[in-house]
């Protein structure tokens, strides 16, 4: 199969696309995977493994914002291929669908 190579590249200002970030649901501070706690069920007191519950972000928001545009762009080249794939199933279904008619109008004998 031939390939081809598409490159895109933007050129905006900063805060702009810091805004379009945030905008997506960029967050400056996520939770730290290496926290934990327990509740005592009695006390209901927590303990904690000592570690912040939050840590910044380790990705930035243009990172964001590149693996924002690569799901856009996935979504985009598969959306055909989802039409096509739904359209099969479909017919699919229509054939088994018709098949099972027949099976059920053969079965059926009105006197």
């Amino acid at each position: 199969m031939d390939t081809i190579t598409l490159t895109a590249s933007i050129t905006y200002p900063v805060a702009d696309i810091e805004a379009f970030a945030d905008a997506r649901g960029y967050q400056s501070v996520v939770p730290n995977p290496a926290f934990s706690s327990t509740i005592d069920p009695v006390t209901m007191e927590e303990t904690t493994n000592g570690e912040e519950r939050t840590i910044s972000n380790p990705q930035t928001r243009l990172d964001f914002v590149k693996a924002w545009f690569k799901e856009q762009a996935v979504e985009l080249f598969a959306q055909d291929l989802k039409r096509t794939a739904e359209r099969e199933a479909r017919r699919m279904a229509d054939e088994i669908a018709a098949q099972r008619k027949e099976q059920i109008a053969a079965a059926i004998t009105i006197q």
